[in-house]
């Protein structure tokens, strides 16, 4: 029999997730995929997986986690309170779990996500390029209470222990202006004016913002196609993030985008937790996209 990860209790919302399914986007299929990145690269790096191996996102809430045979594991992203059969272990690390032995995820202090990796990865099926979960996919949901996952051998080299975790999660995203401010400038000046808490109802799909409406009136306009990141202005005047699993066009307004190197800190904003937006230059988000990561180019 197969080493394997039993999902005693899976957790709140505990799916499996990759860098996701690209170049399907023109037929309706969404990236998808784990919303912080980098922390999934860093929980495979440290066990020794390619940067996009399959990992546990676990939102909000943890579970329990058998190992059916000896593994090596890694957390990262939102810190929790983790133990190995009642022994504290650390985030960021890599640790091993003996045969029947029980990863527990306690209380989280900050953040939203966190990632588990074992070292090999998941024996899980590619659909559509991607193991990553999609709801529209046959068993490929939130995993549940029970759940058996086997876990594979496509470790591509040594764990690595020089994996600098990234920077604390930030309240404030740094946008350019979308495509629709050339017809309401006013809307982004607002936007970036306003202070914001993360809704209850916040997705994979979308992270709807409570807190000053944004007035906009504007032209008319047909949907079109729709990027992580971009906040999009609902007829209430309620702002939405979209982020990973969005539906892949729209036809709400677009007035901001947040930059690429701050969508880690929107996946790591827990309900209730504070949002604001700071205009940047193109130029700046280039060089925070080139700065991210550092220890994987070394």
């Amino acid at each position: 029999m197969p080493d394997a990860l039993q999902l005693t209790r899976a957790g709140l919302h505990t799916t499996l997730q990759d860098e996701g399914r690209w170049g399907l986007q023109h037929l309706g299929v969404p990236v998808g995929g784990a919303l912080d990145l980098p922390a999934l690269h860093r929980a495979n790096a440290l066990v020794g997986n390619a940067a996009g191996e399959a990992a546990l996102e676990i939102t909000l809430v943890g579970g329990t986690y058998r190992a059916v045979g000896p593994l090596q594991a890694a957390v990262t992203g939102a810190p929790f309170a983790l133990t190995v059969d009642g022994r504290a272990v650390p985030m960021e690390t890599r640790f091993g779990i003996a045969d029947g032995g029980v990863l527990a995820f306690g209380a989280r202090r900050a953040g939203a996500r966190a990632y588990l990796a074992v070292r090999g990865g998941f024996d899980v099926p590619l659909v559509l390029g991607s193991r990553s979960a999609w709801p529209l996919l046959p068993r490929r949901g939130a995993l549940a209470d029970g759940s058996r996952l086997a876990v594979a051998s496509r470790m591509i080299g040594a764990p690595r222990s020089d994996v600098a975790p990234s920077p604390a999660p930030s309240p404030v995203l740094r946008v350019l202006p979308g495509p629709d401010v050339e017809h309401a400038s006013h809307a982004y000046a607002a936007l970036c004016a306003g202070t914001y808490r993360v809704a209850s109802s916040a997705t994979r799909m979308a992270c709807p913002l409570e807190g000053p409406p944004v007035a906009l009136a504007m032209p008319q306009r047909s949907s079109s196609g729709t990027v992580t990141g971009a906040v999009q202005v609902l007829p209430s005047g309620a702002p939405v993030l979209l982020l990973a699993e969005r539906q892949t066009t729209g036809g709400y307004p677009v007035v901001a985008v947040v930059i690429t190197a701050d969508l880690p800190h929107v996946a790591q904003r827990a309900p209730g937790d504070e949002v604001r937006f700071a205009p940047t230059t193109r130029a700046e988000a280039m060089r925070a996209l080139l700065a991210m990561e550092p220890w994987r180019w070394t």
